[in-house]
């Protein structure tokens, strides 16, 4: 994921994944961003409003959406790979109780 000012480093790790046989999927403003040759899906989501600042509302919206359809599609998968995490979050002592 990497919009406009895009990070070198991204598109190194997505270059990599590539040259090892990784399916690469990136998340970015525009068809025409330089993380789209070294991808196999692109999912764009614009950040650009009418002022000086960037809204991340479009791209986080993609994600939730992506997010909430692999739990619904994948729920074993899912519920085994959250209780996981709830274990290492308890271990680490992370939330308040």
């Amino acid at each position: 994921m990497s919009f406009a000012r895009y990070t070198k480093s991204t598109i190194d790790i997505l270059q990599y994944a590539r040259e090892k046989g990784a399916a690469t999927v990136a998340i970015t403003d525009l068809l025409s961003s330089p993380l789209i040759p070294y991808v196999d899906y692109t999912l764009v989501a614009t950040t650009k409003m009418p002022t000086f600042i960037d809204s991340f509302v479009a791209p986080l919206s993609l994600i939730n959406a992506l997010v909430t359809y692999i739990s619904k599609h994948k729920s074993k998968e899912f519920q085994s790979r959250l209780k996981q995490l709830e274990e290492t979050w308890n271990h680490f002592d992370i939330f308040i109780k």
